[in-house]
């Protein structure tokens, strides 16, 4: 996956939508952001990850705690 996003991109790309927050809350607490992250993978590479540092976009990652929170 890609390493370094455009803000652009960002949004395009990892936004949480209602209907998948409204799945990411049936999450526990500590969960949620993997789930999140886990399905915003899955949407944008059609796969889950093999590795986890393969799931983690370095600046994206804020992005994700910041729409969960």
């Amino acid at each position: 996956m890609k390493q370094n996003w455009e803000r652009d991109e960002l949004i395009e790309h990892f936004t949480i939508l209602l209907n998948e927050m409204t799945l990411i809350e049936l999450k526990s607490g500590e969960n949620q952001l993997g789930f999140a992250v886990l399905l915003k993978f899955f949407q944008h590479q059609a796969r889950f990850p093999t590795h986890p540092s393969s799931a983690r976009p370095s600046n994206s990652v804020g992005n994700y705690g910041r729409t969960t929170a």
